[in-house]
């Protein structure tokens, strides 16, 4: 079993004009495993409801997700130091039917 402490902060801009907010803002968020594994996930805030979402896993992988409306878009890699082996790529759509 793992315990995964985790810490998240957000930096937030908000504006409010004439009933309409919006909210920009980034999430970094460390963890580390009780098996001393450490990540770093960093998740930039788009238009929309859009999102980056970037996630270092140390000495093992690297992964970019990157959400556009029903679009998602996910880039990763094994590592090995700093050195990166083959990009995995995955497109999806989400469909909604009737």
């Amino acid at each position: 079993m793992n315990f995964i402490p985790r810490y998240s902060k957000q930096i937030l801009y908000r504006q409010d004009a004439d009933g309409t907010s919006v909210t920009i803002g980034n999430r970094i968020t460390p963890s580390v495993t009780s098996n001393g594994d450490v990540s770093v996930a960093w998740r930039k805030s788009l238009d929309g409801g859009n999102s980056v979402t970037t996630t270092l896993n140390v000495n093992d992988s690297v992964s970019v997700q990157w959400q556009d409306g029903p679009w998602t878009a996910t880039f990763s890699s094994p590592m090995d130091g700093i050195k990166t082996g083959d990009i995995d790529v995955k497109i999806n759509r989400k469909l909604s039917l009737l």
